[in-house]
């Protein structure tokens, strides 16, 4: 049996993507910003996404910081 993790995370860019180079692959971190809680228990939790070919060329080329984005990955 083969078990795969998934994850799909709603949230806010908190800084402009940072496109990265290594062996001539296209490679871009993000860091999305994800709100829970309600009022004086809202937290906000920073995650640390890479992306890579297309989608990170394109993520470079047409969003920045504070861009509302939806990751899914595993």
């Amino acid at each position: 049996m083969i078990s795969q993790n998934s994850i799909t995370l709603q949230g806010n860019l908190a800084r402009d993507p940072q496109a990265l180079t290594s062996s001539g692959k296209a490679r871009t971190r993000l860091v999305v910003a994800v709100n829970y809680g309600f009022g004086e228990n809202q937290k906000v939790d920073y995650i640390d996404v890479t992306v890579f070919g297309a989608t990170a060329e394109n993520t470079v080329k047409y969003l920045s910081k504070g861009a509302e984005v939806l990751v899914e990955g595993h």
